[in-house]
């Protein structure tokens, strides 16, 4: 099993995917929170006037739905942004569709591997380049943050911890998810498209119906990608199990249809 293991990191750092996800991810990151510096920028210069009639400037930017001006803020932000989950879903569904179009499956299959142990080594490979990418990603605005922004902040250093603690579990969890299309589909083309619409355009609709239907906020928490946005709140009042359970029940469901399905399927 170990060897098995050995070999699928061998091959994830050997190919481009990784490398490219990852330098697209520290500049992006960068990009992100240097825009958001100007954009605060322009509106307390904008709205400066307005601030003792609407409360102050935090709370201009609140209403605004721009985070307030620190590091931490930036931070929290970089991990509730869906964005970077493309390029997480690129990155896994190349290099596990790849596995079939080169026959890797097969050949892991002679050598006397299970299918089980086969597709825990994918899912650990999985999990590592998501979290290269997210951290990276987060790395890269952090640097923006910390030359143009103060440190101040009303979170605690605990407070901090368990809440970057469950973005990396909802990270395992998407990319559990982005690992299950990949065995579903096989072709890089269709799991790559299949999983960008997914954080697209399903992430997309939640928002349209959470403006429509009331309350709605309460089930759309439950879609992974949604479930980012909710871990500070959760934090704050005293509810931060609701984002882990989410993240905790996402990597058992779709680990164990990929799990299932791959079981099941031909492998030539």
């Amino acid at each position: 099993m170990g060897g098995l293991i050995k070999a699928d990191f061998k091959k994830l750092f050997k190919g481009k995917t990784l490398l490219v996800c990852s330098i697209i991810a520290v500049c992006f990151g960068a990009l992100m929170i240097y825009i958001m510096n100007m954009s605060i920028n322009m509106i307390e210069s904008q709205l400066g006037m307005m601030s003792s009639i609407m409360g102050g400037e935090d709370a201009i930017l609140e209403l605004s739905g721009i985070p307030q001006r620190n590091v931490w803020s930036m931070v929290n932000y970089l991990f509730t942004d869906s964005d970077v989950g493309i390029l997480t879903a690129i990155c896994i569904c190349v290099f596990i569709t790849s596995e079939y179009s080169m026959g890797t499956f097969k050949n892991s299959v002679s050598r006397g591997f299970s299918r089980t142990q086969i597709y825990i080594s994918k899912f650990i490979v999985s999990v590592v380049s998501s979290l290269i990418i997210v951290s990276l990603f987060v790395i890269g605005g952090i640097i923006v943050a910390f030359i143009s922004m103060p440190t101040n902040t009303d979170v605690s250093l605990w407070q901090m911890i368990l809440m970057i603690f469950t973005y990396l579990i909802l990270a395992v969890a998407s990319a559990s998810m982005y690992l299950m299309f990949a065995m579903l589909f096989r072709k890089t083309g269709v799991s790559v498209a299949t999983s960008i619409c997914i954080v697209v355009f399903v992430s997309s609709i939640f928002q349209v119906l959470g403006v429509f239907v009331e309350n709605f906020s309460n089930y759309s928490r439950f879609w992974i990608l949604n479930t980012f946005t909710i871990v500070e709140k959760s934090c704050l009042d005293g509810e931060i199990y609701i984002p882990l359970l989410i993240g905790l029940g996402y990597i058992v469901v779709t680990g164990a249809i990929g799990l299932m399905v791959f079981r099941k399927r031909d492998i030539k």
